[in-house]
């Protein structure tokens, strides 16, 4: 069995927020540990999404996010705690400083950047498909210089399906490189 939930943010969301009322009424024993401290999440999550929060509200914040890391820490020992768990004992302060967190966050955005990424690793796909063998060897003279061949049992022959092989951020730093050095 998976320890993690997975999905998209969103998605984890509304699941955090429909569970209580999709299965509340057949859970067995409603003073199991497990299902008291889901229910500690979903309020600290409904509080951290309300659209307005009052200042008595962030105080009950407060107190729960201490209660659901204490419970997070007696229920799951063997699990570490990440840094995202740490930064919600700031999220009342930062409420107070900025009002509510729902009006600040990036979650519209994650499907666009996850959209938007999958085009360039395409894109780059192709162009690399489609590069011919004088730019690979100009590319191949490139990295000799970049790497520092001083001789010829230095040089490695660079050839297209090598560069098809090279992650994105490889390929952005080669570029970025290149137009450092032409100067553009």
């Amino acid at each position: 069995m998976a320890k993690n939930l997975g999905g998209q943010a969103v998605e984890n969301w509304c699941l955090v927020r429909l569970l209580p009322v999709l299965i509340g009424d057949k859970i067995s024993d409603p003073n199991d540990a497990v299902w008291l401290f889901f229910l500690q999440l979903h309020d600290m999550v409904e509080l951290l999404c309300a659209p307005s929060i009052d200042e008595a509200q962030i105080a009950n914040l407060s107190f729960l996010i201490e209660e659901y890391l204490e419970s997070l820490h007696r229920l799951f020992p063997e699990r570490r705690m990440r840094p995202k768990h740490h930064f919600l004992n700031h999220y009342p302060m930062l409420i107070l400083q900025f009002g509510p967190l729902i009006r600040s966050w990036t979650m519209k955005f994650e499907r666009t950047v996850l959209t938007m990424i999958e085009d360039i690793k395409s894109a780059i796909r192709r162009i690399l498909s489609n590069i011919s063998e004088d730019e690979v060897s100009s590319i191949a003279a490139h990295l000799c210089d970049e790497v520092g061949v001083e001789g010829p049992g230095d040089l490695v022959f660079v050839e297209s399906n090598d560069l098809s092989m090279l992650k994105s951020i490889q390929i952005r730093k080669l570029i970025h490189g290149w137009k450092k050095k032409e100067g553009v």
